[in-house]
């Protein structure tokens, strides 16, 4: 992109001196200290004009690695012109000095070894021109201006033989500055453009205005403004997530300068919103009242608490109080949820639970008495109190009690009159705390004496039927042959007549007794 530097007249580079770029036909580099070029391999002066190297002082140094100087050219006190070297040597003439090489070459040499060397005529171009310094670096001096005048266009820059940069005249008097054969920078006036991307490595102080067409990457730490009168004004769109250095660290806005509106399609997370009011969908915030023109969700990964500091916890309809809870203001151990007017119906999908502490769960009518407790020790198990009246289980199905223990006790006021036991599967009945009757499969031994009463004369099939059948057959039989009329008056036949008129007596062990 295009870097602009929008300030008129002199680019001031601290460590380079003052880069001068004037108007007139010439290129004039302009320093008030020291211009050293230094290479670490060649250096190229290339002109079609002259080059002039102009001291103030007299005098033009050529020195080695910048230690004690090798070569001096100047002006003498007469107005002579002299050459200088460790052993004196001056070249003192009123008219030219012509150095002419026939080889095309101007070898200089010290203590008989060549340190530089001016070629002319390189690579059979008569008009090629060349100096050659093998002794290091070389360094360019002058009190005054140094000008380097190239009637083709271009200064260019070497490194052993390669073209690496080049100073170029790009028309109008305006200068670009090549790097690897590729325009760079380019001067209009005063306008600096660089054609393609631009790196500081050291600080940049600009004090016009900044503008930069293209994209611009500013990486490290950015400041934008150094006091709060500084306006910073974004037109185009963030594209980028905006994260704050540390957590909880820093405020977007203040209680004196806030942001007068907040659009946000996803999700807003925050630890705490304090706010005048609030409106998120048909949900509205404003003071102490949240309301919702449609239904309310609340949907939570862990837990909903609602901290009632007041102790009263209210669930409302559109008329009136529907539920209350009393938090335990009047008792701290008591919590009071009252349903004003209605009944309750708990309608759910899966279970019930009633979770007590303690062990009791009691029923209570409108009088705030207890009328039923359910209540479970470790001791005794869990036991059911009705406190006043009795207590009736009316079902249209089956009533099933299933005891694990094997046993179902019957009680009055905590003491025992009977108990149903689970023998091996089959029943046990207990009366008080004994045995009175136990049945194996459809058999049943009674453990007492069986009294009938006054009404056993009836022709049932049970018990007490079949002894009154008994009965009245035998009457008060003197012989056995008047007993069985019409059959055979055997005694065998006349027992079996009796045998099959008479019940079935087991022992304790099951064993049958009139087999």
């Amino acid at each position: 992109g295009t870097y602009h530097i929008g300030a008129t007249g002199n680019m001031d580079i601290d460590t380079r001196g003052t880069l001068d770029v004037v108007t007139g036909s010439s290129y004039t580099q302009t320093t008030s200290g020291t211009v050293n070029v230094n290479a670490t391999q060649n250096i190229t002066l290339n002109t079609d004009g002259d080059i002039v190297l102009d001291a103030d002082g007299n005098h033009v140094n050529i020195k080695n690695g910048g230690g004690d100087d090798t070569v001096t050219l100047g002006l003498a006190d007469t107005g002579a012109f002299t050459i200088g070297a460790p052993s004196t040597f001056t070249v003192d003439a009123t008219g030219d000095i012509v150095l002419d090489a026939g080889d095309s070459d101007i070898t200089f040499k010290r203590n008989g070894t060549e340190f530089a060397r001016h070629r002319m005529g390189v690579s059979g171009a008569d008009l090629f021109y060349r100096i050659e310094y093998s002794q290091g670096g070389m360094e360019l001096d002058a009190a005054g201006d140094i000008t380097l005048d190239a009637a083709g266009n271009d200064i260019k820059l070497k490194d052993n033989g390669t073209e690496f940069g080049k100073f170029s005249h790009i028309g109008d008097n305006q200068l670009g500055i090549y790097s690897n054969g590729i325009l760079a920078v380019s001067f209009n006036d005063s306008d600096v453009v660089f054609n393609s991307d631009v790196n500081i490595e050291d600080n940049l102080d600009v004090d016009g205005t900044l503008n930069v067409d293209g994209a611009t990457t500013l990486n490290g730490n950015v400041t934008l403004g150094d006091a709060t009168g500084d306006d910073i004004v974004v037109t185009g769109h963030v594209a980028s997530n905006i994260v704050p250095k540390t957590d909880n660290g820093y405020n977007l806005g203040s209680s004196a300068k806030e942001w007068k509106h907040g659009y946000f399609d996803g999700t807003v997370f925050a630890d705490n919103l304090d706010g005048d009011s609030g409106t998120i969908a048909n949900f509205n915030f404003n003071g102490n009242t949240a309301k919702s023109s449609a239904g309310l969700i609340l949907d939570a990964t862990n837990d909903i608490t609602l901290n009632a500091r007041g102790e009263d916890i209210v669930f409302k309809t559109a008329d009136s109080a529907g539920i209350s809870w009393n938090l335990g203001r009047s008792d701290p151990t008591l919590v009071y949820s009252t349903i004003h007017d209605r009944s309750l119906v708990l309608n759910v999908d899966r279970n019930i639970y009633f979770d007590a502490g303690d062990g009791i769960v009691q029923f209570r009518d409108s009088a705030n008495s207890l009328r039923m407790q359910i209540a479970y020790t470790t001791a005794t198990g869990t036991e059911i109190d009705v406190t006043n009246g009795s207590l009736t289980f009316d079902v249209s199905g089956d009533f099933v009690f299933d005891a694990n223990g094997g046993d179902i006790l019957l009680k009055d006021n905590n003491v025992q009159f009977g108990r149903f036991q689970n023998i091996s599967n089959n029943l046990r009945i207990w009366s008080a705390d004994s045995v009175a009757a136990t049945f194996t499969g459809k058999n049943v031994e009674f453990n007492g004496t069986i009294t009938p009463g006054t009404t056993l004369n009836t022709t049932a099939t049970d018990l007490v039927g079949a002894i009154n059948e008994v009965d009245s057959d035998l009457g008060e039989r003197t012989s056995l042959s008047s007993f069985y009329d019409n059959h055979d008056s055997d005694i065998v036949s006349a027992l079996n007549r009796v045998a099959a008129r008479i019940i079935d007596v087991y022992d304790e062990n099951g064993t049958l007794l009139n087999n």
